[in-house]
């Protein structure tokens, strides 16, 4: 009775991970794998941005992202097998409900461009996005 209790309590907290996992170290690295890095560059070859540094600032972020990740996966899988499935249902339910968000959308276009303004040509962004600063 007392060890269902606990496995109960412990698969609820390892959905809890699972969740945190998911929503802040999984979804990060689908958005750098779907819009980032492609966003990067393609603005790159066009000339919109002006330095590869944002590329290699997102391929920072994927690989230490990943480690942690790993960490944490590697470290619930290992401690705790018999609750691995309730931080796998934790880590995908952020994950679905977050599927439109992977993208191209404009949030994401927003911050992009917000956080590597100084990499961007502004006058070649503002040809193939004009008005976008309100100018």
């Amino acid at each position: 009775m007392i060890s269902t209790i606990l496995n109960i309590f412990l698969f609820i907290v390892i959905y809890a991970v699972g969740l945190f996992a998911g929503s802040f170290l999984f979804i990060q690295l689908l958005i750098i794998i779907f819009f980032g890095i492609p966003i990067s560059i393609k603005f790159r070859k066009c000339g919109i941005l002006q330095s590869a540094t944002p590329i290699f600032r997102y391929l920072i972020s994927f690989a230490v992202i990943s480690v942690i990740a790993a960490l944490i996966t590697i470290g619930v899988y290992t401690f705790l097998p018999k609750q691995f499935w309730g931080y796998l249902l934790g880590i995908l339910f952020p994950i679905i409900i977050s599927l439109k968000k992977l993208g191209h959308n404009y949030e994401n276009f927003t911050d992009f461009v917000e956080n590597n303004k100084p990499y961007i040509d502004t006058e070649r962004f503002l040809q193939f996005y004009p008005g976008f600063f309100g100018e």
